[in-house]
């Protein structure tokens, strides 16, 4: 198998490539629209249109080797293991609703905010990335590597918040723990296959979170941080200590060969697709 870039550096090309098309040239040509439409609804929706392309794109050029980025045969292990997400996100958003005296409801721009993040951030930052880094890679080792390194660049992207206007020490917890998160949606991916766990998760729980009118301005960012509670705080980094203890286990030692079997499946790659973990049918253990 030719290596046509090195898997890390090719990783990180794929996802500044995204980060382009997305945050770049989408919101641009959305600015464009929104002369027109006095909203930024244009840019939301032309971003998620690129990176869809973008996608199917990817697909299509390895469409001989690879399954793509949806396929999967126990896509419900993923499911399993963002269980303690949605507990903690229905915690965090239930008490929030009762003690809270915040405005709550749906927009228009909460929502195509929420599904713009779902899809352009997952895209870009685990579909595509891990799946070029774990097309080369067949050692154990190597699956950590993946996730660190591509949770790195998700938590890093969330700084260009403050460019927008988010509360600079909000911002900084932020990153850190959109870090934890990224090792639990990129576990999940590494675990099943499929981005549709983590993507479906990510972008509930931004709808969940927007829905929130008195915690987020208008470009869906916390700008004031008087506006989060001390009881949110506590919640939030509780969530975050136990989102980091789930990645941890599903990556555990005893599940990295399970990977390795799974991604050299995908990639056909027919030398290390050996073991009991690659049977079809097989029942898998979160």
């Amino acid at each position: 198998m030719k290596k046509v870039l090195n898997p890390i550096l090719g990783g990180f090309l794929l996802t500044l490539l995204g980060v382009f098309l997305y945050m770049v040239l989408g919101s641009l040509l959305g600015g464009v629209v929104a002369i027109f439409t006095g909203n930024n609804y244009g840019a939301y929706i032309i971003s998620i249109i690129f990176i869809l392309i973008y996608l199917i794109i990817y697909k299509n050029s390895n469409k001989k080797t690879f399954d793509g980025c949806f396929k999967s045969e126990n896509v419900g292990t993923g499911f399993l293991l963002i269980v303690p997400w949605a507990i903690m996100t229905a915690i965090i958003t239930i008490t929030s609703m009762i003690f809270d005296n915040h405005l709550w409801g749906l927009t228009v721009d909460s929502v195509l905010i929420s599904l713009y993040a779902g899809i352009c951030e997952e895209v870009t930052f685990r579909a595509i990335p891990v799946a070029h880094m774990m097309r080369y890679y067949n050692d154990e080792k190597d699956v950590v590597k993946v996730t660190v390194l591509t949770s790195i660049l998700f938590s890093l992207v969330h700084a260009t918040n403050l460019i927008i206007g988010a509360d600079i020490s909000y911002t900084v917890f932020q990153v850190v723990q959109t870090f934890i998160i990224g090792l639990l949606f990129c576990a999940t991916y590494l675990r099943t296959g499929s981005i549709l766990p983590a993507m479906i998760c990510h972008a509930l729980n931004d709808i969940i979170s927007q829905m929130d009118l008195g915690a987020y301005d208008a470009n869906g960012v916390v700008s004031n941080v008087v506006n989060v509670s001390t009881r949110d705080w506590i919640l939030n980094i509780l969530a975050t200590v136990i989102y980091l203890v789930v990645a941890i286990y599903a990556l555990r030692p005893s599940k990295r060969s399970e990977i390795i079997n799974i991604w050299a499946k995908k990639w056909k790659k027919d030398e290390f697709t050996q073991g009991p973990s690659t049977c079809k049918g097989e029942a898998y253990e979160a």
